[in-house]
């Protein structure tokens, strides 16, 4: 990372795509593919896809919020002047190159005090979206053409396939090896004061790159099925004879997208898939009743935003 870190990228506007939660007015089998059973669409959402779109970037801005709470600003000065050391000692102006690397070691050393059980410090979080707008036959039948190109080792066809099967938001966080920083810099103090400019510089540059990058993922259909559930359950707290009808579209609907995130990969087939969509059945059997279901509304949900929290620190 040789060029300067900025300390923030602004959280634009994240554009999610909308995937099954459309407007469908009548079920429509989706295609069968090699004699699996067809998976239905919901039929027509009763919820607004501007309201669904906006609840889950909240729901996303709330985890790039978290992630940019434990940015340390102090850090992020540190590293700029180990660049600007780099290009100092390239023009040979070693002593005022000597001066800032002291400033770093002192420094790098008052934030290891600081935080003393953190071996990577954040300092820098950046947000990226991938859309994707499908289904999850189409989903099934581009996976399936990816696996016909790498049969004919159609390699380069298989990955730009493959490639477009994102939806997902990514957050990108750069840290600081809080074990290793402090000891370079001393390490190139050193070689400065033995008079191995160049080999103090290689140092500073492979310090630099070694900086740590973690990426991280929400899938954005998990997302749309937490908000889905969410409003179910608001409906069902509202009236839960009048509005069954509704309760059990919107957990349908919540169940595609689950289906849909199993689909495109995350969380590997996780078992977990299996769970939520149990639960899910249960509530649909359960909403035609005059039961209150609050409890099992807020089981179902825990578990989906658990599940969430899991993909997002393994991925």
């Amino acid at each position: 990372m040789k060029n300067t870190i900025k300390s923030f990228v602004l959280f634009s506007t994240i554009i999610i795509a909308f995937t099954s939660c459309q407007t469908q007015g009548k079920k429509a089998p989706n295609k069968l593919l090699n004699n699996e059973i067809a998976i239905e669409q919901p039929a027509t959402l009763e919820m607004s896809e501007d309201s669904i779109i906006i609840k889950s970037q909240m729901k996303a801005m709330q985890k790039v919020k978290e992630a940019r709470e434990k940015v340390a600003t102090e850090a992020i000065q540190t590293i700029v002047k180990t660049q600007s050391a780099v290009q100092l000692l390239s023009t040979k102006n070693v002593s005022k190159a000597t001066k800032q690397l002291k400033e770093v070691s002192s420094e790098i050393e008052a934030i290891v005090k600081k935080y003393p059980k953190l071996d990577l410090l954040p300092i820098d979080v950046s947000v990226k979206t991938n859309d994707l707008i499908t289904d999850i036959s189409t989903v099934k039948q581009v996976t399936k053409d990816a696996e016909k190109a790498l049969k004919n080792e159609q390699l380069q066809e298989a990955r730009a396939l493959l490639s477009k099967l994102t939806s997902e938001i990514n957050i990108t966080t750069v840290n600081v090896p809080l074990v290793t920083y402090p000891r370079e810099i001393k390490r190139a103090l050193k070689l400065i004061d033995q008079g191995k400019v160049s080999e103090a510089e290689t140092v500073l540059v492979t310090t630099l790159n070694a900086l740590v990058i973690e990426e991280n993922k929400l899938p954005i259909p998990m997302l749309q099925a937490e908000v889905l559930i969410d409003e179910a359950m608001a409906r069902h707290l509202e009236d839960r004879t009048e509005n069954s009808a509704i309760v059990i579209n919107l957990l349908e609907n919540a169940d595609y997208q689950l289906k849909l995130a199993e689909v495109l990969g995350y969380g590997n087939k996780d078992k977990m898939y299996k769970e939520l969509r149990n639960d899910i059945k249960l509530l649909k059997k359960s909403a035609n009743s005059d039961k209150d279901l609050k409890e099992l509304f807020n089981k179902l949900k825990l578990k989906v935003k658990t599940f969430r929290e899991r993909l997002f620190l393994v991925s």
